[in-house]
């Protein structure tokens, strides 16, 4: 990617490691990301919950935010 946008290495490094953190706090939030052309990112809440641990015992799940990729219909129209 550096050399598609004429950068070095490490100023590409700092960008993705900046959008990442930004990309962390939206989805914390609660709110969509939406990229034009290429999808949204759809933050799901997930509530605590009583499950089963992989030895069978009952135990307590925290809440947890997952994350739903939808692409959009560049993208989706992009692929074979």
């Amino acid at each position: 990617m550096a050399t598609r946008i004429g950068c070095d290495a490490k100023t590409v490094g700092k960008l993705s490691e900046s959008l990442a953190d930004v990309f962390g706090e939206i989805i914390a939030d609660g709110d969509i990301i939406a990229i034009p052309g290429f999808g949204d990112f759809i933050p799901e809440m997930h509530a605590e919950h009583v499950g089963l641990s992989d030895d069978g015992r009952r135990m307590l799940f925290p809440p947890e935010i997952t994350l739903k990729f939808l692409p959009g219909t560049a993208l989706r129209n992009r692929m074979p």
